[in-house]
């Protein structure tokens, strides 16, 4: 992954994902930096946790956010770190950290209003059909197959579907990690498959 931070699973919890912000320069320490995301919006997984952050010295600034168990997908989210002055008085450079995070919370086995959805098998060898399977399939069930840029690969309806699962072909793609989407009126879920020659 070339971004700098990735947001997993692993990372579900109260104050359990952290930014640090380090100047080269004594800081006011009365005040706080605004962080924010000023293209993504990352917050329907992401909060602050303000009592979890604060300075540990006057030059570094530790940010704690909980991290919400749902099901969501935002990669190359930018970041910038802004509203600060140093002791003198001069106030701080913006710093933009463009395409700084990827966030990958609840893919694998999903839920999807009262169903249990899985993909297998994962990864998949090129030409061995991937399974997306639930226990019921929802009458207005979308599935859709993007690749890591966003570009749709593959889309189904429920009338194209038999039984309670779904076979995606997979010789005809790349190397590398897929998105498979399920939209429907009880909710929508992703999951990530990875793919090998």
């Amino acid at each position: 992954n070339a971004n700098d931070l990735e947001i997993t699973d692993e990372n579900i919890g109260t104050a359990t994902f952290s930014f640090v912000a380090i100047f080269d320069e004594e800081m006011d320490v009365n005040s706080v930096p605004a962080i924010t995301f000023p293209v993504e919006n990352p917050l329907s997984v992401l909060s602050y946790n303000t009592d979890s952050s604060g300075w540990l010295n006057n030059t570094t600034f530790l940010a704690k956010y909980n991290v919400a168990d749902v099901n969501f997908t935002l990669m190359n989210v930018d970041v910038t770190c802004a509203g600060l002055q140093d002791l003198a008085g001069n106030p701080q450079v913006v710093l933009a950290n463009p395409n700084y995070i990827d966030i990958e919370v609840g893919v694998g086995v999903a839920e999807l209003g009262d169903n249990v959805v899985t993909v297998y098998p994962n990864p998949a060898v090129a030409g061995q059909n991937i399974i997306v399977a639930m226990s019921q399939i929802p009458a207005d069930l979308s599935i859709q197959m993007y690749d890591l840029s966003g570009k749709l690969i593959e889309a189904y309806t429920q009338k194209s579907l038999a039984g309670n699962q779904v076979q995606i072909q997979t010789s005809n793609l790349a190397s590398g990690m897929y998105f498979i989407k399920l939209i429907s009126a009880e909710g929508n879920a992703t999951m990530k498959v990875q793919v090998s020659k």
